[in-house]
């Protein structure tokens, strides 16, 4: 699609505007950990990221999103750079408060491939000195109860429990804005079959070095097989780390 639009509009139009990471790869069915080492470098994913560079020859996707630094593709659609981004539920808030004339024009669609899982916690150090009052905390932040009363003020999230997200009209009920009413409820009905978007081993630093080495694949500076090599070996070398 991307392909057809820049052709369609002489590369004004742009609908891409991150490279590929581990969340595209898993979506595309690239297995990204086996038995406790990243395996993202297979063949599978070197046609993914192929695909990512030949949309980039063809004009589809802007030079930012060659770049680590930018705030990510979100960033490039409300500057209307872009005509197509991933975010989450609560986008719609952003877009009313940062660019208002995109909201009307926004449609919100369901993730290509499985959906994503962001998982967020609360922890506990070994060393605390009220164990007991600490474990009392985390049932009364994450209650059905309580997590419901929290996303109707923080909206375009989701409750930690299933009994909230099996009802998921009890805390969308409140949403103002259409577009993220319906985006909250495309994403509740897909929380049954979301996957973590990267695995919990895989850290910031590793995504960091995994999105340079992408770039410069998709840019065509060095082969994609050899981004690919690179990332799974940083990767592999700092696990535990």
């Amino acid at each position: 699609m991307a392909k057809k639009v820049a052709a369609a509009t002489n590369g004004e139009v742009k609908m891409i505007a991150d490279v590929p990471r581990t969340g595209t790869l898993s979506a595309a069915g690239v297995t990204i950990i086996e038995n406790g080492k990243f395996v993202f470098n297979s063949p599978d994913a070197v046609k993914v990221v192929e695909r990512y560079k030949d949309a980039y020859a063809a004009g589809a996707m802007p030079p930012e999103a060659l770049n680590a630094d930018y705030l990510g593709n979100s960033a490039l659609y409300k500057q209307g750079k872009t005509a197509w981004t991933t975010a989450s539920a609560g986008f719609p808030s952003e877009l009313e408060k940062e660019a208002p004339t995109l909201l009307e024009n926004t449609v919100s669609t369901p993730r290509i491939g499985h959906a994503p899982l962001f998982i967020q916690g609360i922890s506990v150090s070994a060393k605390s000195k009220a164990p007991d009052l600490a474990m009392k905390f985390a049932q009364y932040v994450t209650n059905n109860t309580n997590q419901i009363e929290f996303l109707k003020i923080a909206q375009g999230f989701f409750p930690g429990t299933k009994e909230g997200n099996e009802n998921p009209d009890s805390f969308t009920s409140v949403i103002e804005i259409p577009l993220q009413k319906t985006a909250t409820e495309q994403a509740a009905a897909a929380i049954g079959d979301a996957t973590p978007e990267y695995p919990i081993q895989f850290t910031y630093d590793m995504d960091k070095y995994l999105q340079q080495q992408v770039a410069l694949a998709v840019k065509g500076d060095i082969p994609v097989q050899e981004a690919l090599d690179k990332a799974a070996d940083y990767a592999n070398k700092n696990l535990g780390k």
